[in-house]
Formats: C-alpha cells, sequence, structure tokens
C-alpha cells in the first residue's frame, strides 16, 4: 500500500509544474480572464514546448508561426525552461493591463505549447516588450515589460549563437 500511494504521488508531482520553490504555478484572476481557460490548460501542463527563431516582419512561408517565418529548428526546452516561460505567464506582474503600446509587434521568439491534439503559440518580441498568445481560435497581445530579464535570459540561453537574441539588452534603453 505504501508504494501505491509513492507512486500515485510521483505521478501527480510529475504532472505538475511548479516554481523553483515547489510551488504550484497558478495564475492570477486577471490573467486567467485575459487568457481564458482552454489557452492556460494547454500552458499550465504541457507535454512538450519548443521554441524557435522567427523573421520579426512576417513574411508568408509554408514554414511559420503565426504568419512569422521560421528561422530555426525546434529547440526543446528542458523542465526548468519551461518553469521559468510558465511563471512569466502567469505572473501578474508581467503584464500591463491598463496601458496599450504603440509598438508594432515585431517578434523574435516563439515558444510552442502542446498539450494532446492542442496547441498554443507564444511570440515574444523584444524589440517593444510584447508577445502574442495564439490558441484555441483566439489571438491575444500584451505588454510584458515586467518578464523582459527572464524571456530575454531564456532566449540567449537556447539560441546562444544567435546574434540578434545575444544583441538584446536587459533593459529597452540602448536598443
Amino acid at each position: 500500500m505504501r508504494f501505491f500511494s509513492a507512486a500515485i504521488l510521483a505521478m501527480a508531482m510529475l504532472n505538475c509544474q511548479t516554481t523553483a520553490k515547489g510551488v504550484p504555478v497558478q495564475p492570477s484572476a486577471k490573467v486567467k480572464e485575459f487568457l481564458g481557460d482552454s489557452i492556460l490548460g494547454v500552458l499550465s501542463a504541457p507535454d512538450s514546448v519548443t521554441a524557435v527563431l522567427v523573421e520579426p516582419r512576417g513574411g508568408s512561408t509554408a514554414d511559420h508561426m503565426d504568419g512569422f517565418k521560421l528561422l530555426s529548428k525546434p529547440v526543446a526546452l528542458t523542465a526548468e525552461q519551461i518553469s521559468t516561460l510558465q511563471n512569466a505567464i502567469m505572473d501578474e506582474k508581467t503584464y500591463d493591463f491598463l496601458h496599450s503600446k504603440r509598438h508594432p509587434f515585431d517578434p523574435s521568439v516563439g515558444f510552442q505549447f502542446k498539450k494532446g491534439k492542442d496547441t498554443v503559440n507564444v511570440l515574444v518580441s523584444y524589440y517593444g516588450n510584447l508577445w502574442q498568445f495564439t490558441g484555441s481560435g483566439k489571438t491575444l497581445i500584451e505588454d510584458n515589460d515586467g518578464a523582459r530579464k527572464p524571456l530575454l535570459n531564456l532566449a540567449k540561453q537556447l539560441f546562444p549563437k544567435d546574434k540578434d537574441i545575444q544583441s538584446f539588452k536587459e533593459t529597452m534603453e540602448g536598443q
């Protein structure tokens, strides 16, 4: 019986993404309202997450993510990298729900979350600190100023040889 209980606990822990302190990642009510249950369902417990470089100005090609041309092959994220990305997504302080930017959306990196047959794409623009979520028939764009540093550090880890990614600064000043 003890083995059975330990096995169930281990399986539950594997299916639940956690923060660095082992606390499950939980979005605030505001983040839930913005993203919705179907997108959050994929983002909070994906089967896999990959990252790609995309052409900031878009362009229609056969190989694209939400209309932005792919510039690299997909790179699989580790559990720790997925947790970093989830923490940024779930943290209300990441977003600026009160203000809108007039900066064009020019993403450099795309993350693809897959869970079963469902997919959610998250495109990140380091030019204007914006991100776009696409899934469940919705496309949502919002500021991500509060997550620039962890998102940029993640991109630099994933694409260490990309000169454009490596040239971005941790703050928008000097970009």
